[in-house]
């Protein structure tokens, strides 16, 4: 099932909302995968791989950039936001270690749990984003 994007997710800040847009494509790759392997179609391992550690990377390089701008414009709520991207990356750093033990895709029983996990919290993280004002800072970093 694909998560499009909605305006309602603009931040107001066209760099941050293209690479939110390049999250939903990237985690629509990842479901995509996860799909084929819930209907028990064959899916070569470095394609599954691939899929989610493209996600990851650019998700940790995402949250970066993000923190940086936070910090820079003297973001109030930076220091919780900054902990919720750190929560993240501890789960999607879990979630590499576990994709490089698999030895084959019949070893991913818990894969589409992540899946939808990860969907879930990207999209809740988005909308809290908006209502705790980090908004403002996103903005004015232009």
């Amino acid at each position: 099932m694909d998560i499009q994007w909605k305006d309602k997710y603009a931040t107001g800040n066209e760099k941050i909302d293209e690479q939110h847009r390049q999250f939903f494509h990237l985690m629509n790759e990842v479901q995509e995968k996860s799909e084929i392997l819930s209907k028990g179609m064959v899916l070569p391992r470095m394609k599954l791989q691939a899929a989610v550690e493209n996600f990851i990377d650019f998700a940790i390089e995402h949250f970066e950039e993000e923190e940086t701008i936070l910090i820079k414009c003297g973001c109030l709520k930076c220091k919780e936001h900054i902990l919720k991207h750190k929560a993240y990356k501890q789960i999607l750093s879990d979630c590499q270690e576990k994709m490089k033990k698999i030895k084959n895709t019949e070893d991913i029983n818990w894969f589409g749990d992540m899946c939808n996990f990860i969907q879930k919290y990207f999209v809740e993280h988005i909308q809290k984003g908006h209502e705790d004002g980090y908004l403002d800072c996103i903005k004015k970093e232009r």
